[in-house]
């Protein structure tokens, strides 16, 4: 009869080779699929409602532009004000900050007429603020201007 010997001895660690591959993989896989948190912006606007809203196709470059009441009225007054990049403007400089931002994009997406304009508006605002930042805007070549509005549910 054959004897068992007792000196296979089994090892109770686990292998831990592949474990740097599989942390990158998910840090890869994070870094693609989330998108940045849009921070809050430094003015109020209450968006008025729209009749004919529609969804648009976001495969260009998009820029934020907020024009309300700032919610710090020591610091910037109570008049209405222009905010883009957590930075308040008047109407005037908004040329600056948007060639600014435009600058910042992939070069691909670099010309002002390829880039989306969400604005953001208070519905208590005099249109001569409005009417001042398209006129901006259309001076640099920006040709897409979207309104933001709350859907009205009639």
């Amino acid at each position: 009869m054959g004897r068992f010997s007792k000196s296979a001895k089994t090892s109770s660690q686990i292998p831990t080779a592949a474990l740097p591959d599989i942390i990158f993989i998910l840090l890869f896989f994070f870094m693609v699929a989330t998108k940045p948190k849009k921070l809050d912006p430094m003015v109020t606007t209450s968006l008025p409602n729209g009749t004919q809203i529609q969804a648009i196709d976001k495969e260009r470059a998009e820029i934020d532009l907020y024009i309300g009441y700032p919610k710090n009225p020591d610091q910037f007054g109570s008049e209405p004000v222009v905010e883009i990049d957590k930075r308040i403007v008047p109407a005037k400089k908004v040329a600056e900050l948007v060639m600014m931002q435009i600058n910042k994009l992939p070069s691909s997406k670099r010309s002002p007429s390829s880039v989306f304009m969400f604005i953001s508006v208070d519905k208590d605002i005099n249109y001569s603020t409005i009417y001042d930042v398209k006129m901006e805007l259309k001076r640099i070549g920006i040709r897409s201007i979207i309104f933001n509005a709350k859907k009205d549910y009639r």
